[in-house]
């Protein structure tokens, strides 16, 4: 029995290990899938739609009717362009390559695109609340022509120290209604009100009278010009007065023709003088009103000054014009605004020209009414396309993917991988679509994603992230979902030819299971945004800011970012 015991032991091992090949043969077998494109670079930049359909070789040769051509999110949309071929086989066996394109049109670099604009309450134009720094300002500027003496027709009007400036601002339909009150150090008050009308003067707002400066004027200093007028009128009358008696009535008739010509001279003198000191008066106040117009639209300038935003790349720049002339309405200012980036060396990629325009050009509206003392900016994909291209090949996302920030919050799943994980290197700018994967959040698609190296290959991500913005209390949470992600390795090879092929296609199933599960989320204070915004925008005048809201909206792709705003006098 022993004996029989070991023997079907060792004919069923026999058997087991006969049944072994069969076994092994019976599993998937491996399968070659390899792109070839003549390139230097792991990418296509193109110019326009239609990109060239780079032939896919697999191996067995059986294997190449079961290919899979999937082009992501559109085989002739602008931005970034993903066209992945695969092979599915088994049960979750798979092979895949994807090409990732950067397709146009672009918008040059130093080229402005209209793609955002600007809104402020009406509340900031309050002067007695959040608009207090626009009175200080106007005081500050008319109390520079104070004191002042006038000489004109022989009359000489002496105006003291400004003591106070009263300014009130009403937006109507079109036009600012303006108030100005001033009193000076005797007691002498100056009011006055006119239209004005806000302009694009070369891509900058300027604030210009839309009619006439008419004022009233009370107070010593009108009296004293008064006198003086009368006392002009006096000494002229009496002498032709004098004049003529002496004509008609001899060195008698000289005497009683003087006195009468001086008393009809003084009423005469009295009246005339009042008209002029009401002209003197409309005048001075006109040439000070357009002065300190022609100083706030000078400061409004500064809009057109490249900004940039990194101190150790004085090269990179921002600027903004406006569009068109604002718009002014009861309850709010609007100004549709362009911008233009350009970005300095060192770059990224200098092949890429510029972000990629994904929407037609099209006036902006806010959704909302306005929010009161609020200052409130809305950008499109086109201007969100802008700041993504920015901070890409500026190199902030590259310094930004490396860090241990974003390596440290991977899932353990990836960065487990069989290769060195060394974090995100985006070889082509993100692209924001006005698309959507049937979940929350705007999509921006990604490509030629750099991970790490394998066994000599460059590993690269694609795919696209939904992009999500919650308010939570004072600070904003964004959460990126990644969707349709991939994953495909590159190499040179001789004769500049760039060889794709996959790679971690095995364990992408699992992988890609465990990266769409965790979304990566970062809070941000909003008090770490405030700061960012500037405290001087216009010259003279100081801006403090509170309050940050936001929300990102899709179709079309959507940011909306409001402030509370308080104007402050500089000293």
């Amino acid at each position: 029995m022993r004996k029989a015991a070991t023997a079907a032991g060792i004919w069923g091992a026999a058997g087991l290990f006969a049944a072994l090949p069969i076994a092994l043969g019976s599993l998937p077998r491996p399968i070659d899938l390899e792109i070839n494109m003549l390139s230097p670079r792991p990418s296509q930049v193109l110019e326009s739609t239609g990109a060239p359909d780079l032939p896919a070789k697999v191996s067995p040769r059986r294997f190449a009717r079961r290919i899979e051509s999937i082009h992501f999110p559109s085989e002739r949309a602008a931005g970034i362009g993903l066209h992945t071929r695969r092979i599915v086989y088994g049960e979750r066996w798979e092979k895949e390559v994807t090409v990732p394109s950067l397709i146009g049109p672009f918008i040059s670099e130093g080229t402005y695109a209209c793609s955002l604009a600007a809104r402020l309450g009406a509340g900031l134009f309050d002067t007695a609340k959040a608009g207090a720094g626009l009175k200080a300002a106007l005081h500050k500027k008319l109390g520079e022509a104070f004191p002042r003496t006038v000489h004109a027709e022989g009359v000489s009007i002496s105006f003291p120290e400004l003591r106070e400036t009263d300014l009130t601002l009403k937006l109507g339909h079109g036009v600012i209604d303006v108030a100005i009150s001033i009193v000076l150090a005797d007691g002498t008050r100056l009011q006055a009100g006119f239209p004005a009308r806000l302009l694009a003067r070369d891509g900058t707002p300027a604030l210009e009278r839309a009619g006439e400066v008419n004022p009233a004027w009370t107070g010593p200093t009108k009296a004293q010009a008064v006198r003086a007028g009368a006392q002009k009128g006096a000494e002229l009358g009496g002498g032709l007065g004098a004049l003529a008696g002496y004509i008609l009535g001899g060195p008698a008739g000289s005497s009683l023709g003087g006195g009468i010509g001086a008393d009809l001279g003084s009423q005469m003198g009295a009246g005339e003088a009042n008209r002029f000191a009401e002209q003197r008066a409309k005048i001075e106040l006109t040439s000070q009103v357009d002065a300190a117009l022609a100083d706030l639209s000078l400061g409004l300038k500064a809009l057109r000054e490249p900004l940039s935003p990194d101190p150790e790349r004085p090269r990179d720049s921002i600027r903004l014009k406006l569009a068109t002339n604002p718009t002014v309405s009861p309850s709010e200012i609007t100004l549709p605004l362009c911008v233009a980036v350009a970005v300095g060396e060192p770059k990224i990629d200098a092949a890429v020209p510029g972000p990629a325009r994904v929407l037609p050009p099209a006036p902006l509206a806010f959704d909302t009414p306005a929010g009161g003392a609020s200052a409130e900016i809305i950008a499109d994909a086109n201007g969100l396309n802008q700041a993504l291209y920015f901070a890409w090949q500026s190199g902030l996302f590259r310094k930004l993917g490396r860090s241990g920030l974003v390596v440290n919050a991977l899932p353990e799943k990836i960065r487990s991988l069989a290769f060195d994980v060394t974090g995100f290197d985006p070889g082509l700018p993100p692209t924001m679509t006005d698309g959507s994967l049937g979940s929350p959040g705007v999509p921006i698609v990604f490509g030629d994603v750099g991970l790490g190296a394998w066994d000599r290959r460059r590993v690269a991500g694609h795919g696209a992230a939904m992009i999500d913005l919650h308010q939570n209390g004072d600070s904003l949470d964004f959460l990126a979902t990644l969707r349709r992600v991939t994953v495909s390795c590159s190499e040179p090879r001789p004769g500049g030819i760039m060889r794709f092929s996959p790679c971690l296609s095995d364990l992408l199933p699992a992988a890609r299971e465990a990266i769409e599960a965790a979304p990566l989320q970062q809070s941000l204070p909003g008090g770490a945004i405030l700061a960012m915004l500037p405290r001087e925008p216009f010259k003279g005048l100081g801006v403090e800011w509170s309050a940050l809201r936001a929300s990102l909206r899709g179709g079309p792709p959507k940011l909306h970012i409001q402030v509370n705003a308080r104007t402050t006098p500089l000293p």
